[in-house]
């Protein structure tokens, strides 16, 4: 016996949904990295969504699904971006406090 397709929904965003989560954060590092583009990204997720049911929703609930997906990976992207240009910016600071360590040191030596 099937779940009536409300019951489907809801079970589905109950437990399906924070399944995709992890996925979504992956596909968001990927687009930050440059190593994937958001259309991969989306039909990745999309796939997975449809292989563990999303086919099954009601239309209105799979569009809504489809959207916040998107709306997901950007905001992963947006997220892993931000961290890696902080991160970026920490490593540029740590290599300039290297040179001038290395500088100075040169020029105690030459005395």
């Amino acid at each position: 016996m099937s779940l009536p397709p409300s019951d489907f929904a809801q079970t589905f965003r109950a437990l399906i949904v924070p399944r995709l989560r992890p996925m979504i954060q992956g596909q968001g590092l990927l687009i930050a990295l440059g190593l994937a583009e958001y259309i991969e990204a989306q039909n990745a997720v999309m796939a997975e969504a449809g292989r563990l049911g999303a086919y099954r929703l009601p239309i209105e609930h799979f569009h809504a699904l489809e959207e916040w997906i998107g709306a997901a990976i950007v905001k992963a992207e947006d997220d892993h971006t931000r961290k890696l240009d902080e991160r970026r910016a920490m490593v540029e600071r740590s290599r300039l406090d290297v040179e001038l360590w290395d500088r100075r040191t040169r020029q105690y030596a030459a005395r």
